[in-house]
């Protein structure tokens, strides 16, 4: 290595210098750093840390609010089209299009969260629709195999019960009834044909459903009879009569003629066929006679007897 000397006895390439440690602690240096920081810790809030409402950030933000807003409102309260308007009912059902139409009518016009319709294609499932038509019409047990099919159609069948007879109140009102006695709910609608009206002294406020009401001894001989009614009779039997609190173990049979029959609690079934049978052959020759009937009394086990309108008996 060479080195120069100046005039005064050092070397000349080399310099001065400070330890970097030393010149890094300086006073002066140090107050520059945190200066520093301060202005670049304050263009960072300004820049990003937050915004206002007014500026440019802050407005696209309000105004994707605003568009969010109105476009749930047009898709679930305001827009008819995902309103469900359609249904197709798979397999057979007893309600007309009409009475369908009416469970879809009641749920729209119910509100979830208060704005929105009852029978949105987004809400509406087996579970509402199965609980609306139980309330119109008693016999629905629920709705079955629930499909959508966007954006306002459904798709599902109606279990129906089994419902056996209609049930007059003492105050007129009538109850489906099915096969054990149990009353199933109030009929609000036309009954469907074929169905024996049963009249009792029961209050209208004890039928409620799930009770029962009727012996299963008495619905057993309802059904009895309407099985084994000749086809070939042009008269019906359309309804039945415990009349017990009158006459003990009365019942009487109305048929569609407008007269009745009286038969004996207990009676056997097949004997009373038979014996009508014999009284309509024997007694009872033809339409005119039968049609101008009061009643027919089969009470007793070897004799009949028949009482026609304007007669004395009929009072």
């Amino acid at each position: 290595m060479t080195l120069r000397f100046n005039g005064r006895g050092r070397a000349t390439g080399l310099k001065n210098k400070v330890n970097p440690s030393l010149r890094f602690r300086r006073q002066n240096f140090q107050a520059k750093i945190e200066t520093q920081k301060m202005k670049n810790s304050a263009k960072r809030y300004h820049s990003g840390g937050s915004f206002g409402i007014f500026t440019p950030v802050g407005l696209a933000a309000a105004l994707g609010g605003l568009i969010l807003v109105v476009v749930c409102s047009w898709f679930f309260v305001f827009s008819a089209k995902f309103l469900v308007n359609q249904a197709a009912i798979e397999g057979g059902t007893t309600l007309t299009a009409e009475q369908i139409d009416k469970i879809f009518y009641n749920l729209q016009d119910k509100r979830i969260f208060f704005i929105i319709p009852g029978n949105h294609y987004l809400f509406l499932d087996a579970k509402d629709i199965s609980a609306e038509a139980q309330k119109l019409y008693p016999h629905i047990e629920a709705a079955t195999n629930f499909q959508k099919d966007f954006p306002n159609k459904v798709v599902f069948g109606l279990a129906e019960k089994k419902y056996a007879f209609v049930l007059i109140g003492n105050d007129g009102r009538h109850y489906l009834v099915d096969a054990g006695g149990i009353v199933l709910g109030a009929l609000r609608t036309a009954a469907p044909e074929g169905l024996i009206y049963l009249k009792t002294a029961e209050p209208s406020g004890s039928l409620l459903p799930g009770a029962k009401v009727l012996n299963e001894a008495f619905l057993g001989f309802a059904e009895k009879i309407k099985e084994l009614w000749p086809a070939a009779w042009q008269f019906k039997p359309v309804s039945m009569e415990i009349y017990s609190e009158k006459e003990a173990g009365e019942h009487r049979i109305f048929t569609s003629e407008g007269w009745f029959i009286k038969t004996e609690r207990g009676d056997n079934p097949e004997n009373l066929i038979q014996n009508l049978s014999l009284i309509l052959q024997d007694e009872i020759k033809t339409d005119e006679v039968r049609q101008n009937l009061a009643y027919i009394d089969l009470r007793l086990s070897n004799r009949a007897f028949y009482c026609s309108k304007g007669q004395a008996c009929s009072r």
